[in-house]
């Protein structure tokens, strides 16, 4: 069993009378398509908070905006206490983050890059800190081999390590067990929940319904930019009630139609984001009712 990361630092202090995430009336367009319609949310302290939706439903342009990335049409933002577009840079030494999109140079190998990444964040005993990591996310095996060979799986991986890398208080992590094997989302979900036991806040994206069950203190539903539910796997019904063999979920929407979540097959293609998507809001073509997926069940 690998030591805690974190080492001598100890449990990541938390916030005194503050949320670690808050937002309000969060708003976001690309050109004329909104894809974020008035967003609000709050992650507390110690929090593992899922965002739920399928794909083009807003989750990852609403990471975005968390992150500093994008700027608001409208709303309010605060991570750590601070605006995320204005403190971006002060919030990185705080933040840890795994976008769907990793940013590792394909040439350095994968102990190359953890190390690159903790000395950009001045950690001490380097060496030791890396083979840790590694350990942790299930990489040791790969070290020595360069990121661009990497699996799909394997790189959310990568991408997770470098999110710890800073040992964060808080980390914002977009579908981290995307392409993951069962064996290897297990250990995903094994090491998410020994963060949460650290004192560490999480907010995730997923389209996995089970995902959300297994993992979330309390999760959000979105759909088509808006946050059609907040609260606790017990508020939308108890463990299973999200993802029973029901067609239909007991979770209703808030959004004006008022109509259930349904559980069906997951979308085509990718819509988000900012492609003309009927889940994007897009004037043509007919409006599609949000779809889920579960992964493979892991035991």
């Amino acid at each position: 069993m690998h030591e805690c990361h974190y080492g001598n630092a100890g449990i990541p202090p938390r916030l005194d009378g503050m949320n670690p995430i808050m937002c309000s009336g969060l708003r976001f367009a690309y050109e004329r398509s909104e894809v974020v319609r008035g967003v609000d949310l709050e992650v507390r302290p110690g929090e593992l908070f899922a965002l739920l939706g399928t794909n083009g439903a807003g989750k990852t342009t609403t990471m975005d905006l968390l992150l500093g990335q994008r700027r608001p049409r409208a709303g309010t933002i605060r991570l750590l206490g601070r605006d995320p577009w204005h403190d971006r840079r002060r919030l990185a030494a705080e933040v840890g983050v795994a976008p769907q999109e990793s940013g590792c140079a394909p040439e350095l190998t994968v102990l190359e890059t953890i190390r690159l990444w903790l000395r950009l964040h001045r950690r001490r005993d380097v060496h030791r800190a890396a083979t840790d990591l590694l350990g942790e996310v299930h990489l040791e095996h790969r070290a020595e081999l360069r990121v661009g060979r990497l699996s799909g799986g394997e790189r959310r991986q990568l991408d997770l390590a470098v999110a710890l890398c800073g040992q964060p208080r808080l980390l914002l992590l977009d579908e981290p067990t995307s392409g993951l094997d069962p064996q290897s989302r297990k250990h995903t979900w094994t090491l998410l929940r020994s963060l949460r036991e650290r004192g560490t806040t999480i907010l995730f994206t997923t389209h996995y319904l089970e995902e959300a069950e297994a993992l979330a203190n309390r999760l959000a539903i979105m759909d088509e930019g808006r946050v059609a539910f907040t609260g606790t796997v017990a508020d939308a019904g108890g463990p299973g009630s999200l993802t029973g063999p029901s067609t239909t979920s007991p979770v209703r929407s808030r959004s004006p139609s008022h109509e259930p979540l349904p559980h069906t097959r997951p979308p085509s293609g990718p819509c988000e984001p900012g492609c003309k998507s009927p889940l994007d809001g897009s004037p043509s073509g007919r409006q599609r009712k949000p779809r889920y997926t579960r992964p493979p069940r892991t035991r």
